[in-house]
């Protein structure tokens, strides 16, 4: 059940700051903001005179609300959700549902014009750099109450050509990129530093026999958090790379084949 249905199933008529809460599983005043500003906009939720407030002057939360549940005609709403884009009315969602219009009208009019635009020529930019464009606000793509109106509306990261990017973003170097790859993962700059170089000279290298196509400096713990690797070779796109990591005990051994010129 989303944050919208959970309070507007509250049992009684007004709402406190402590319920919201609950409701959104968090405390922090800009998460909670962003959930709480656009049902204050489609006018859902309406701060009770006289409430205090949590002394936040960006991000604003009162102490109590009340529940707007009055049945309002909807008739003008429906007639602006056939002039957006067809991308945006494909399943009829929005058409069964002009609550949620009314609630992300200004986004899903914005988002619209976007597709009536060309959806950025198809080229990929990052989630946020996407969402600034959009909407001038480069956390509005990462609004969970936004996002599942998306997925609710079949509107994919392909439709508006976005992309995530990593948590970790390695420093790395690609002498040349293959739908298969042998990447080396170092934790010695100094080392990372002589390899990526003589790759870029030599357009590639060997070691001990094994071609490398690219050389990925794993910062510390980092390159051990859960699912980095994996976003990382996601972001890299349709590739299949197969990781050689070198431990710290090798590396006297790799500098010593540098100085003998076994490296090539």
């Amino acid at each position: 059940m989303t944050f919208e249905n959970k309070v507007m199933n509250h049992k009684t008529k007004t709402i406190t700051k402590q319920q919201l809460e609950e409701y959104a599983c968090t405390s922090n005043a800009e998460v909670l903001y962003s959930l709480v500003r656009p049902l204050v906009d489609a006018g859902l939720l309406e701060p009770m005179k006289n409430a205090s407030t949590n002394g936040n002057s960006v991000y604003t939360i009162y102490s109590k609300y009340r529940i707007v549940r009055e049945n309002k005609d909807v008739s003008n709403e429906k007639q602006e959700i056939q002039k957006l884009h067809p991308k945006l009315i494909s399943n009829n969602y929005l058409t069964e549902h002009p609550d949620r219009y009314i609630l992300y009208k200004t986004q899903l009019q914005r988002l619209s014009s976007f597709f009536f635009k060309g959806a950025g020529n198809g080229i990929s930019i990052s989630r946020k750099e996407r969402s600034y464009e959009i909407f001038g606000e480069e956390k509005q793509l990462d609004q969970t109450g936004f996002v599942n109106l998306l997925k609710q509306m079949s509107i994919t990261n392909d439709d508006l050509a976005l992309y995530d990017t990593p948590e970790y973003c390695f420093p790395d170097y690609y002498c040349r990129r293959r739908k298969e790859m042998t990447v080396l993962i170092c934790e010695n700059k100094d080392i990372w530093f002589d390899i990526r170089k003589i790759m870029f000279e030599n357009s590639g290298c060997r070691l001990w026999g094994q071609p490398l196509d690219g050389i990925l400096y794993g910062g510390g713990n980092n390159v051990t958090k859960y699912r980095a690797l994996t976003e990382y070779t996601h972001f890299m796109g349709d590739v299949h790379i197969r990781y050689l990591y070198s431990r710290q005990s090798n590396l006297e051994i790799i500098l010593l084949l540098f100085r003998i010129n076994l490296l090539s």
